[in-house]
């Protein structure tokens, strides 16, 4: 949180007595002192609230405007320079919490910022934090695209958020973007159900929480600073550092023009410059996080401005200087993997970027379950859902759950023979595909990627069948939208999978029966245990 600080030293005798240290020793852009006025500063202090009540200055916390970054001295004090439309914000070390206003631990939003345009930038600031032991393992919700367009939806994300979450279980929530589908209005109310749940929640922006006017004002993110906090900023957490980057580039000609979809992927100078500020005050060693919304590299619009980002490769170079990264996104509303270099390349020691599924799916679309919440399967084929981030010092794993359905099951199995006609596989159930020459078996692993290897292992022998990883739409999914088109958002439809491998039925006479398992291996086969499961044909 912030607080006004009584001031102990006046702003003149601040600045002597930091002797401008604050701005010299700045990791970023030189401010000349000639700019100071113009540029403007603000300066306060960072305490840590002890159990007794005592208050405890802090030292060598990172404060930023966006841009630069700068280390609180032994008396916990720091000053940044500032333009119009910064806000000034510290980023939470590790080892403590954000507090209330009561030094109550935060859930919902935590209040880490402070506004010099509304709240003055010649006042002392004061941030406060507890200390909060962080294990090095931990657990992390991932979220992306709750999206509700009205107040039924934001129900639905209400209603199944309090299911979903277990506070005992999960460090934080990470939100990469698209709170809320245009209607800004939601943000609010969005930021109360968060806070339901008992987590402290995390958020990137996204295409869909723009302001609507801001093609007349130029402030695309104007809401969403006051309600949200800063579109792009840091925290750590046990030996890992989480970047939360605003990748969404408004472009007002386009809006004016008439472009439905007026932005573009690209991080920008700026939150670059911040980036590598962070990571000079970060050990080589720890585990860099990075989230944002529009993912880095897109599977099924992959020439597409507004689903890619422009500038990946400067993003990537600038996390060599530590080789433990891995960053998230959300935005498409599919699943996906890519493993990239600096140069924008696969290869297999690249960087992991991980697009992750959305939490209203198909946009709180398709028929509704028994709890009255639409199924709303992705169109990629896997259920609404999220993800479980679990960091081990520097190193991660990440698992999808799904909403809907069994949360254990990650896959789909089914075969389509050549009249079109689909049928599920059910481990339970043991059938005679025999009849169904030359027809394609299927298999949908919801959180699979290019690293996945999917085959038939054969019961009685020692033969082995390898599927290939197969751009098709699943056609489960094809069908429910199809027979269910009034519930649908207009634009929706199935898309070609990332995560799906196929293989054509070997033609067998009728009566014949082998059975076979379903064998995942390779990335995330730990966590696709439950696909050893048998089968007939």
């Amino acid at each position: 949180m912030t607080s006004v600080l009584l001031p102990d030293l006046s702003r003149r005798a601040f600045l002597s007595a930091a002797g401008l240290a604050g701005v010299s020793a700045l990791t970023g852009p030189a401010v000349d002192a000639a700019r100071a006025d113009r540029v403007g500063f603000v300066h306060g202090r960072v305490v840590e609230i002890l159990p007794s009540g005592l208050r405890r200055a802090l030292v060598g916390v990172m404060i930023s405007n966006g841009r630069d970054v700068v280390t609180t001295d032994a008396a916990g004090r720091w000053i940044v320079p500032v333009r119009p439309l910064d806000l000034v914000f510290m980023i939470k070390p590790a080892g403590y919490s954000y507090t209330t206003a009561d030094g109550d631990r935060a859930s919902g939003v935590p209040e880490f910022w402070f506004d010099p345009a509304r709240d003055g930038s010649r006042k002392p600031v004061e941030f406060q934090l507890r200390p909060s032991p962080e294990p090095d393992r931990f657990d992390v919700m991932l979220c992306a695209d709750t999206q509700p367009a009205n107040a039924l939806e934001l129900s639905y994300v209400r209603d199944e958020l309090n299911r979903v979450v277990d506070p005992a279980a999960i460090a934080f929530a990470i939100h990469h973007g698209d709170c809320v589908g245009d209607d800004l209005a939601l943000l609010s109310s969005y930021r109360d159900v968060v806070a339901e749940t008992g987590l402290a929640w995390h958020h990137c922006p996204g295409n869909h929480d723009i302001d609507p006017d801001a093609a007349t004002t130029g402030r695309p993110f104007k809401t969403w600073q006051r309600v949200m906090g800063p579109a792009h900023y840091a925290f750590k957490a046990g030996r890992a550092t989480f970047l939360m980057l605003n990748n969404v580039s408004y472009d007002a000609d386009a809006a004016k023009a008439g472009d439905a979809r007026p932005y573009r992927g690209a991080i920008g100078h700026e939150q670059l410059t911040f980036v590598k500020n962070v990571l000079k005050h970060t050990p080589r060693d720890a585990l860099i996080v990075v989230s944002m919304h529009i993912p880095l590299a897109s599977y099924g619009n992959p020439d597409s401005p507004a689903d890619n980002t422009g500038d990946t490769a400067a993003l990537l170079q600038a996390l060599q200087s530590h080789p433990h990264a891995v960053s998230f996104s959300g935005h498409a509303h599919a699943t996906e993997h890519h493993y990239l270099n600096s140069a924008y390349a696969a290869e297999s020691s690249a960087h992991h970027h991980h697009v992750l599924t959305a939490f209203c799916g198909s946009w709180w679309g398709g028929p509704k379950g028994d709890s009255g919440i639409p199924c709303a399967d992705s169109c990629d084929g896997s259920p609404r859902g999220y993800h479980i981030l679990s960091i081990d010092g520097n190193s991660y794993t990440s698992r999808f759950i799904a909403c809907v359905g069994q949360p254990e099951r990650q896959y789909r199995a089914l075969t389509v023979d050549r009249s079109g006609a689909v049928k599920v596989i059910d481990g339970s159930v043991d059938f005679d595909l025999s009849e169904r020459n030359d027809g394609l078996f299927l298999v949908n692993v919801f959180d699979g990627g290019p690293r996945t290897c999917v085959s038939l292992v054969s019961n009685n022998s020692d033969e082995t069948i390898d599927l290939q990883r197969t751009a098709i739409a699943d056609p489960i999914i094809q069908r429910l939208f199809a027979a269910h088109p009034q519930t649908l958002k207009p634009w929706v439809t199935a898309v070609p999978s990332s995560h799906i491998w196929t293989v054509a039925l070997p033609r067998q006479q009728v009566g014949v029966s082998t059975g076979w398992r379903i064998r995942v291996s390779g990335e995330y086969a730990d966590q696709l245990a439950n696909l050893d499961q048998t089968i007939a044909i």
